[in-house]
């Protein structure tokens, strides 16, 4: 059966439920849908038929545990025919990340990704998504919850993106012994690119007092305010810098962009080991410490994007973040929403500043 087929099938079981339906169908759950013609709803409901039917009939799936990038990860591969489902699951930061995959011969069908949350049944949250795709293009998504849907920079084409990924990553596991070993996924082309990225940050960073600056003051962000900058060289934004100021500490973002796309987002928090106006012991509380400038904590993240997509992370640890994960995904369109954020939020600024 081809990926045809399995839409043309799809197709047939939406006919008949079109005709037996009756006419007064209650809707579906509150959720987002891009698209609300009843047949793509019915394409969703036969994928998650079709990926329950693969499990069920699957007597020995493979399974492989990894510890990588500091975090354990469960991969289960179901196969049954041309079908075949590729799960992951993970914990980071006290967050359950679930990622599916369902594709039929070779391409990719279904998808579903699952965040869940809290640390008591009532304050649990949940986020999940899930997508139908033929021929390489997502052609419905539907979603449930609070999550990464709501920000103005969500592409749901990202799933896309992080499947190749994770195909690829899970092709490198089947040829490692238990799959223990760190995975390199980095090619010559991406690492070659990295650097290119970092030159272009270092050339705006030696260069920038001589290019034009543009400031503003802006208010409601921190208790303290804060700063944001651009820097342009011959008219074109080179860097958007936002710098904001709190009593326990502050932080500067670096948004370096060429040829009008952002290339890395470059943050740094600083940390105070007490408030900045403690400058006597709290006898009250028996706390005998002050503000110390030399105390101050730097927790470092760096963000490259290529084509508006994310190819690269660092942490505090100056050490590589898994890009292929539903969580790299929320992430970057965290990312991006704050640059279109900060962005509009500078040239609102500089407009009501010319008037």
């Amino acid at each position: 059966m081809t990926r045809h087929l399995f839409f043309l099938a799809l197709l047939a079981i939406l006919t008949a439920c079109k005709q037996n339906a009756p006419a007064d169908t209650p809707a579906p759950e509150a959720s987002t849908t891009s698209v609300d013609a009843p047949e793509q709803q019915s394409l969703l409901q036969h994928a998650r038929a079709a990926l329950t039917a693969l499990k069920a009939t699957t007597d020995r799936p493979k399974t492989i545990v990894t510890q990588r990038y500091g975090i354990t990860e469960t991969w289960t591969h179901r196969v049954n025919g041309p079908q075949d489902a590729l799960q992951i699951s993970y914990i980071e930061d006290g967050v359950n990340y679930q990622e599916e995959f369902m594709r039929d011969n070779g391409s990719l069908v279904y998808a579903r990704e699952q965040h869940r949350g809290g640390s008591s049944p009532s304050t649990e949250w949940i986020w999940e998504i899930e997508y139908v795709v033929q021929d390489d293009e997502v052609i419905d998504q539907i979603s449930l919850g609070h999550g990464r849907t709501e920000m103005d920079s969500f592409r749901g084409s990202d799933i896309l993106t992080l499947h190749h990924g994770r195909m690829k990553q899970w092709d490198q596991l089947k040829k490692q012994k238990g799959g223990e070993d760190a995975i390199e996924i980095e090619d010559l082309q991406r690492k070659e690119l990295i650097q290119r990225i970092n030159g272009i940050a270092h050339k705006t960073s030696k260069l920038k007092s001589s290019m034009e600056q543009r400031s503003h003051s802006v208010e409601d962000y921190s208790t303290e305010g804060g700063k944001i900058t651009a820097y342009n060289d011959n008219g074109k934004l080179r860097l958007l810098q936002v710098t904001l100021y709190g009593e326990m500490g502050q932080s500067t973002t670096q948004y370096h962009v060429d040829n009008g796309q952002l290339v890395l987002m470059d943050e740094v928090v600083s940390r105070y080991n007490r408030p900045m106006y403690m400058n006597t012991p709290d006898i009250e509380s028996g706390d005998d410490e002050v503000y110390d400038p030399a105390k101050t904590q730097d927790f470092q993240h760096r963000f490259y994007f290529q084509n508006n997509e994310m190819i690269y992370w660092t942490g505090p640890d100056h050490e590589p973040r898994n890009v292929y994960s539903s969580r790299a995904l929320t992430v970057a369109t965290e990312v991006r929403a704050g640059y279109l954020q900060w962005s509009e939020e500078f040239y609102l600024n500089d407009a009501g500043a010319k008037e």
